[in-house]
């Protein structure tokens, strides 16, 4: 591990210690946790620098996700959701797409709730209808190859 994905580690060890625990039972994370580690580029660590990221390497951050997720499955969870929206900007953005939306991804820069332009990112993998009564792909729906 180099010297700063070492050091981010350290911070990212002290900002969620042994508070995770107690944000499961809340079902909450805290906003500013998230602002914190976007604002320093640790929610999308793969975005270039200019966008607001890191800049990692996929195997330095694959390291760091892991590490993150040593200590909070919650908060890695949204580094993974953030990321997977962040690459797909970075992959088939415009370049204004991706100075709009990369830095408001990668920085937690979310509004309020009721407000309707949240950038916040989600992310559902595509699969298969399934029948409650056989747990198997609708064939209403069409036909599974290969």
């Amino acid at each position: 591990m180099s010297d700063g994905l070492s050091r981010a580690s350290a911070e990212v060890t002290e900002l969620i210690a042994d508070r995770a625990d107690g944000w499961d039972r809340t079902g909450l994370l805290p906003v500013d946790l998230l602002r914190t580690l976007g604002a320093a580029g640790r929610l999308c660590p793969q975005v270039p620098p200019a966008h607001g990221g890191w800049g990692l390497s996929s195997r330095s951050c694959g390291e760091f996700t892991a590490h993150v997720g040593s200590l909070c499955g919650s908060v890695r969870s949204v580094m993974t959701s953030q990321s997977i929206a962040a690459g797909t900007v970075e992959r088939f953005g415009t370049p204004a797409q991706q100075a709009a939306f990369l830095p408001r991804l990668t920085g937690a820069n979310w509004r309020q709730p009721d407000s309707a332009n949240r950038p916040r990112a989600a992310t559902c993998p595509p699969s298969p209808p399934v029948s409650a009564e056989t747990e198997t792909p609708s064939s209403s729906t069409g036909t599974r190859s290969g």
